[in-house]
């Protein structure tokens, strides 16, 4: 991870699946989860959730199950 402007910055997209299919918000079938790291190179940091996001582009939508 390189810094930038001194802080770290990373990101993970998180598909959850139950019994095989996939979890999301109601109404948005390719919502995902999202956490985020914030830090300083220094200090460290620390993972922030950033909740439910709307995948408003539908590039998720082919994952509505797992193993596809």
């Amino acid at each position: 991870m390189e810094p930038i402007e001194g802080h770290l910055h990373a990101s993970a997209s998180i598909f959850m699946y139950s019994q095989n299919r996939r979890v999301a918000i109601e109404g948005h079938d390719s919502s995902y989860f999202e956490i985020e790291y914030e830090g300083d190179v220094d200090q460290g940091g620390n993972w922030v959730s950033r909740g439910w996001i709307e995948d408003a582009l539908g590039e998720y939508a082919n994952f509505a199950r797992y193993g596809e």
